[in-house]
């Protein structure tokens, strides 16, 4: 996979304000619906459809970020994505994400992702290691879908729960 623009018929700058829409937002406008829905439906449909979606929405997420790179890093929104990444890189868990990405280490590519957010796994791995990450390497940055709508799913069966006993 070679550093070239997108050729999405002009519109990189749109899909990476929707891919940064999607990073700042993913809380709100994924994690408070499976939280609400857990809460009320089966916990583990909703753990289930979650996933998918966020999965489906990361891959295509990941794979473009990857592909795209020379428009996502000139763009305003990879710009915003640097920012917020610089004044995490010097912290603790900054300069451990850092080097779990950075590493050879699929395992710790994962976890990291699932630490983070997929996009920002991505970002930080074209970013630190300056080449295209290899295509074994964007799947496992979907973890961070299972982590966090498990999160989620978890607080919105305790919530259920605790609504149910009162």
């Amino acid at each position: 996979m070679e550093n070239r623009p997108a050729n999405i018929g002009g519109h990189a700058s749109v899909t990476a304000g929707v891919i940064v829409a999607y990073w700042l937002a993913d809380g709100y406008v994924i994690g408070l619906p499976v939280a609400a829905l857990a809460a009320t439906w089966n916990p583990l449909f909703v753990f289930l459809g979650a996933v998918t979606i966020v999965v489906s929405i990361n891959l295509a997420a990941c794979r473009w970020i990857n592909a795209a790179w020379s428009s996502w890093a000139s763009g305003s929104s990879g710009a915003r994505i640097e920012r917020q990444l610089d004044k995490v890189r010097p912290t603790r868990a900054g300069r451990a994400a850092t080097r779990w990405i950075a590493s050879d280490s699929d395992v710790r590519f994962a976890t990291a992702a699932a630490l983070t957010c997929a996009i920002v796994a991505v970002t930080l791995g074209r970013s630190v290691t300056g080449r295209p990450l290899a295509a074994h390497r964007i799947p496992p940055a979907v973890s961070y879908a299972f982590f966090s709508v498990g999160v989620f799913t978890l607080a919105g069966l305790v919530a259920g729960e605790a609504l149910g006993a009162l």
